[in-house]
């Protein structure tokens, strides 16, 4: 039986793709984490599982992530009266509260664009 590990590296080369080339199109700056992912020392997170299905359609779920008793990091910006939290699973969490409203759809452009560079990959 195939590890998921195993499916990736296969799908990957009967693409004709490098790990260099998938590494990427998951904007990583090599293929290290590639690597570790068709060996099976890391587990791709929820997003780079999104990305990985749509360089690879037919690759089947991943492994379940552990929670390694690790407290989750975030990171949170303020401006003005808007407050963006980002944490280690690249969800991102957004009050606007009392932000004016061009400022909103301003920073509403900004993150559309950032998802639209995301699917072009």
């Amino acid at each position: 039986m195939s590890t998921f590990g195993d499916e990736l590296k296969r799908l990957r080369v009967e693409a004709g793709l490098s790990q260099a080339e998938v590494a990427k199109r998951l904007s990583f700056s090599d293929n290290s984490l590639v690597s570790k992912f068709e060996s099976g020392k890391r587990i791709p997170s929820e997003s780079q599982m999104a990305i990985l299905r749509k360089i690879f359609p037919t690759l089947p779920g991943g492994p379940a992530r552990r929670d390694r008793g690790k407290k989750k990091k975030e990171l949170m910006v303020g401006h003005g009266g808007a407050q963006y939290t980002f944490d280690t699973e690249d969800r991102l969490t957004l009050s606007l509260t009392g932000v004016a409203p061009a400022e909103a759809k301003a920073f509403l452009e900004f993150l559309l664009g950032i998802l639209k560079k995301r699917e072009e990959v």
